[in-house]
């Protein structure tokens, strides 16, 4: 039951920027929730509180999917880091070619991202997708976050070729590029790795979305 509210919260929720006194209260709640239930007071509870706060923080940005996405993502996993009433798992967000999750990139940058992965993978039959992200708590390595969420981030049915995720992280200075069981044998640990390299000339200057683009078309060109 615990499950099916938090969920419904982050569904709720559209706003950024959510603080500790938040992320404290909402596992209050959690806590109070944990052995009752009434289902419908749980859900009006959590829906009043989720309002209030969104009257307080309001979307402030270009880009207001991706502030919700973001604020999402955070929000999950500042609960895990912070709150023993709340359930294990990984946050399921709505499929998208770019996650920027780190706040990197201008709208225009994440449209035109978006434009020229969905037609690499309309042209060689892959889900190819781009995250950036700040930090890979709860996991420990960019590895171990590319391996958790490649095959999760990703519409229910994928292409022939499967699934290529790109992970960036700006704070951490490192870059990944994930393949599975499908895609591996498409794309090769080598031909990643000089994929990453051709990236890696344009972060060097701090110049992420060049870097990005780049990256794109070396893959679409060895798929």
């Amino acid at each position: 039951m615990t499950r099916v509210i938090t969920l419904l919260l982050l569904a709720t929720i559209s706003s950024y920027g959510q603080d500790s006194t938040f992320v404290k209260d909402f596992c209050n709640k959690l806590g109070q929730y944990s052995d009752s239930s009434d289902i419908d007071a749980q859900t009006s509870d959590i829906i009043n509180m989720a309002m209030k706060y969104t009257e307080r923080n309001p979307l402030a940005g270009d880009d207001l999917l991706q502030e919700g996405i973001r604020f999402q993502y955070r929000l999950d996993r500042e609960l895990k880091r912070t709150c023993p009433n709340y359930p294990n798992g990984r946050v399921r967000l709505l499929p998208k070619l770019v996650y920027d999750l780190e706040d990197k990139l201008k709208k225009q940058q994440i449209d035109s991202l978006d434009i020229l992965t969905a037609l690499v993978n309309k042209d060689k039959g892959a889900y190819l997708y781009i995250v950036t992200i700040d930090e890979f708590f709860p996991e420990s390595t960019i590895t171990d976050f590319s391996n958790r969420y490649r095959d999760y981030w990703v519409p229910k049915t994928l292409p022939e070729k499967g699934a290529i995720l790109i992970v960036v992280s700006v704070t951490q200075r490192q870059v990944r590029i994930s393949t599975g069981d499908k895609s591996m044998t498409h794309l090769t640990d080598k031909e990643c790795d000089e994929v990453i390299k051709v990236m890696i000339q344009h972060f060097k200057l701090d110049k992420y979305f060049d870097g990005l683009v780049d990256g794109v078309k070396a893959i679409k060109s060895k798929l």
